[in-house]
């Protein structure tokens, strides 16, 4: 078990768990004949006392590298499988909001569970918070900055399934910006 410090938030609108993971598997990771390592996310909020599990991957969910393909090392090999390039690594992303009371205190527990397959690495582990623009949350929506010169932000609260279209006039009443859309509208435009 990897344990993080001790994190206090106050109340943010999203918490949210970042890292880099690399892992491959020693063997052919959708065999079910072979012990799979497995990597689990716990998080507590009394000190270890109690867990819950916010993320949990193993075999061909873990492995970074192509599970058709996975590395051979010879019997005397003693090191495994060691990251040598950035396409090995994958980046994960756990939000952490539901299970994190407003002003409350918490940490992280990486669990790495070995079933004699091979080695697992994190790196650039980072537990942040988000808070938004109380315009934001009031409107629904915020465009940045007002006025603009050459470009701006359209942000919505959430995702505007139902935005059929957006038009952005000057002050002399010409059309700056016409887009449509077709139920593939971001929360974060940049127009």
């Amino acid at each position: 078990d990897l344990f993080s410090p001790l994190v206090q938030v106050a109340s943010p609108d999203s918490v949210y768990l970042k890292f880099d993971l690399a892992h491959a598997s020693r063997r052919f990771p959708g065999s079910t004949g072979v012990p799979l390592d497995t990597l689990e996310v716990l998080l507590t909020t009394d000190c270890g006392k109690t867990t819950r599990s916010v993320y949990k991957k193993w075999g061909e969910d873990l492995t970074t590298l192509d599970p058709n393909f996975p590395p051979s090392f010879s019997s005397t090999d003693t090191v495994g499988f060691v990251p040598t390039s950035g396409n090995q690594w994958r980046t994960e992303w756990i939000d952490l909001t539901k299970f994190v009371p407003a002003n409350s205190k918490f940490q992280v527990i990486f669990r790495s569970t070995s079933n004699r397959g091979n080695n697992t690495f994190l790196d650039k582990i980072d537990i942040s918070t988000i808070v938004l623009p109380a315009r934001l949350k009031q409107a629904g929506f915020m465009i940045t900055p007002n006025p603009f010169e050459g470009s701006f932000v359209v942000r919505h609260l959430l995702p505007p399934v139902n935005l059929k279209g957006m038009r952005v006039t000057n002050s002399t009443g010409q059309t700056v910006v016409a887009r449509t859309f077709n139920g593939n509208a971001s929360n974060y435009m940049v127009v």
